[in-house]
């Protein structure tokens, strides 16, 4: 187990990402998204940051700001699936022009059937839950559900999914 009594001094920046700029996504709170915006900013990189979030976006600004120096960007966007001609996202892209961009979503195909081809140019699938159980990252799960199934033959259909005001 680590010895978590010595824990090592904070390595400052040494200017890695200089002159680069970074887009992070979902980066208004205090989770993995905005550390990374902060060790970018302290890289030298121009920090563009996104979340659906308005008001915890502000807040994470003024944390980065007061943090490391450099208040970022942002847009009001959540996951890159919706990334498509047109919305938030791609006007992003549009504005900062040739970036290097990773989009991360839990759900890569859209109910419109619009593809994210225009924007990504290659998926990378990670561990399915079976995987991420037998590797101890996920606990083991027990499914309630009725005993019977569920009659939904007078439901109507809306872009792929259930009509949410039936």
């Amino acid at each position: 187990m680590t010895n978590l009594i010595n824990v090592p001094d904070y390595v400052p920046g040494h200017g890695l990402l200089k002159g680069k700029r970074v887009v992070i996504t979902a980066a208004a709170g205090t989770g993995i998204g905005f550390s990374a915006a902060k060790r970018c900013i302290e890289e030298g990189a121009q920090v563009f940051i996104s979340d659906i979030h308005e008001g915890r976006l502000q807040k994470a600004q003024d944390a980065l700001e007061a943090e490391a120096g450099q208040r970022p960007d942002y847009a009001i966007c959540d996951e890159a699936h919706h990334c498509i001609p047109g919305s938030t996202w791609a006007n992003c892209v549009d504005h900062w022009g040739d970036i290097r961009l990773i989009g991360v979503t839990a759900t890569p195909e859209r109910l419109s059937g619009e593809g994210l081809g225009t924007v990504f140019e290659e998926m990378i699938v990670g561990p399915g839950v079976a995987e991420l159980i037998a590797g101890g990252f996920l606990s083991k799960y027990k499914m309630f559900a009725p005993p019977q199934q569920l009659d939904t033959s007078q439901l109507h259909m809306r872009g792929g999914d259930y009509k949410k005001d039936e």
